[in-house]
């Protein structure tokens, strides 16, 4: 059996130093543990950050920078695709704002190449949705979710295009999914975005606080998926740890704002798991005070392995409601009805592919 607490340890050193903290000793990997961790790292999206420190003088560093290629390449596109459909958007008169992706680490990690992003996300208002669609659609981007069920239930849908070269946009009208407790609505990012420089032109993206929020509302899915959620971590960490305290009291007036508090306490307490020990507010370490930190860790870095134990889902969402049964009431209703929509009108097999 593996030991995957081995190369979690790894990657947390790993990503200390990637992040500005004091780098952590690891001690010497043996070669099924460096390639775990370095494998965990690549599931979790991750690789680029901890991937020069996990790898160095191994013969696993040209693959890193392979890796890290890879990235420039993948993000660039992404870049020339988000200047093309935010161009047309404006010209048709569709407010719209770009969120996580290059634009993120950018603002997050000073490099629009921190790791690969597989899609372009672009909110915007939902009375222009459809008309957003509509542009997506003339400039040959085609839908890979035609259900209505991604449309009303998870508030955004996906499109794909290969020419003149590959591009995936998620088109939103809102940031949440059903499980998570709550969404953030579009206006708030539109109306809170900034304007960041990109060669020869200009995007406008998610500020800093609305990109934290994200931040926590991404783990929260994750979490609810059962899909890694270190990537959300690194990102939440690196825009909280510039301003500590204060961005972290910050986030949690904007989640109470939105009756998002419940998600990010959960995501700062995940945040203190990996990065910690750090002065958190007492309501942040009411988090799945339960739950030991070994089984934490495991479903943050490696939460489909047959090691790691979860809570119920409804455990979680007690959480994400903080743990308020009024919230908790309304969220399971919430999930309830995406369930019957999903069974009504996913078709098998209809899930978005992207290509990363």
């Amino acid at each position: 059996m593996r030991n995957d607490a081995i190369a979690i340890d790894a990657i947390i050193g790993a990503l200390a130093q990637a992040l500005g903290q004091h780098e952590v000793a690891t001690g010497q990997l043996s070669d099924a543990d460096q390639r775990n961790a370095l494998v965990i790292a690549r599931n979790a999206n991750i690789l680029s950050l901890v991937g020069p420190a996990l790898a160095k003088a191994s013969r696993y560093e040209d693959l890193i920078v392979s890796y890290a290629a890879g990235a420039i390449s993948t993000n660039s596109d992404l870049l020339r695709a988000g200047a093309e459909v935010m161009a047309a958007l404006a010209q048709n008169q569709i407010d719209a704002t770009i969120i996580k992706g290059p634009l993120q680490q950018y603002l997050l990690h000073k490099t629009f190449y921190s790791r690969p992003s597989g899609d372009l996300d672009v909110v915007v208002p939902p009375a222009d949705f459809a008309r957003a669609s509509a542009v997506l659609v003339r400039h040959g981007f085609a839908r890979a979710t035609p259900s209505l069920w991604w449309r009303s239930a998870l508030g955004d849908e996906h499109y794909e295009r290969l020419e003149p070269f590959r591009a995936a946009v998620d088109l939103h009208h809102r940031i949440g999914q059903p499980g998570t407790a709550g969404s953030l609505p579009a206006s708030a990012v539109i109306g809170n975005s900034i304007i960041v420089p990109v060669d020869n032109t200009i995007l406008p993206a998610a500020g800093r606080e609305i990109a934290l929020l994200i931040c926590a509302i991404s783990t929260a899915k994750a979490l609810y998926n059962r899909e890694p959620s270190a990537v959300h971590l690194a990102d939440l960490f690196a825009g909280v740890i510039a301003d500590f305290p204060r961005a972290v009291g910050s986030l949690l007036d904007l989640g109470r704002r939105f009756r998002l508090q419940g998600v990010c306490g959960a995501a700062l307490r995940l945040v203190d798991v990996v990065f910690g020990p750090l002065e958190m507010p007492g309501e942040v370490g009411m988090r799945f005070r339960e739950l030991p930190r070994e089984q934490l860790l495991g479903m943050i870095f490696c939460p489909a392995a047959s090691e790691t134990r979860w809570p119920r889902r409804r455990e979680l969402v007690w959480e994400f409601s903080d743990r308020r049964l009024g919230t908790f009431a309304n969220e399971w209703l919430v999930i309830g009805r995406s369930e019957v929509s999903r069974r009504l009108f996913e078709r098998a097999g209809a899930r978005a592919m992207h290509r990363i």
